[in-house]
């Protein structure tokens, strides 16, 4: 989250296909659905307050159900948007004829 946070702060006006990518990228979301699903399984434990053996059910549980509700976005990455991977070979083409 903080090379994408820093990133879009060294942009002005409208995101690279680098920074798309970076943003579309499934790992970052899978950790972000992780991260929801654990912070709202600890709200679960501060409210009802198990002995540790449900504690550590609620845990696993709640990872489990993040890591499941992100499996949609596994198989999906940048490659299948058509508009990122023209934006990215345009910018590629262009580095090359600054390049030569």
């Amino acid at each position: 989250m903080s090379a994408v946070r820093q990133g879009s702060l060294d942009e002005s006006g409208p995101l690279s296909p680098a920074s798309r990518i970076r943003l579309r990228d499934p790992i970052l979301w899978v950790s972000v659905q992780a991260r929801v699903a654990l912070a709202l399984g600890i709200v679960f434990l501060m409210s009802v307050k198990p002995g540790l053996i449900g504690s550590l059910t609620t845990i696993g549980v709640s990872l489990i159900a993040g890591l499941v509700a992100s499996t949609p976005i596994w198989g999906r990455g940048s490659e299948s948007d058509p508009a990122i991977a023209a934006a990215t070979s345009l910018d590629e083409a262009r580095l090359a004829r600054e390049r030569s």
